[in-house]
């Protein structure tokens, strides 16, 4: 598998990218125990150039992304119930079959 870029996320306030690795600035009230890191993977049709594929439910913590950053933009919004909602948007060149986000909790 190649190697994806890392970046991080800057605070939700801002929903912004840097090319270097990002990290979400998530707030909690307990300590999470929940997975430290996973994949998100696309499912279904092809998505649209300019479309959006969200992703829901990822942990209320600082999280680090790897994706294709030349394909997709992304941003980290607040979810429903403690947890945060990652909205990727092609920005490629026409319909994307694929899509892969590898996620890792950061202290």
């Amino acid at each position: 598998m190649p190697k994806l870029p890392r970046l991080l996320i800057l605070p939700l306030v801002c929903a912004a990218f840097l090319p270097a690795r990002f990290q979400s600035a998530a707030t909690q009230s307990a300590p999470y125990n929940g997975p430290r890191s996973g994949t998100l993977e696309c499912t279904g049709s092809p998505i649209p150039q300019n479309a959006e594929y969200i992703f829901r439910d990822l942990p209320p913590v600082h999280l680090e992304f790897h994706y294709n950053q030349k394909i997709w933009d992304a941003k980290l919004v607040p979810g429903g119930a403690q947890t945060q909602t990652l909205i990727l948007k092609n920005v490629g060149k026409g319909p994307q079959k694929k899509c892969l986000v590898h996620w890792t909790v950061v202290p």
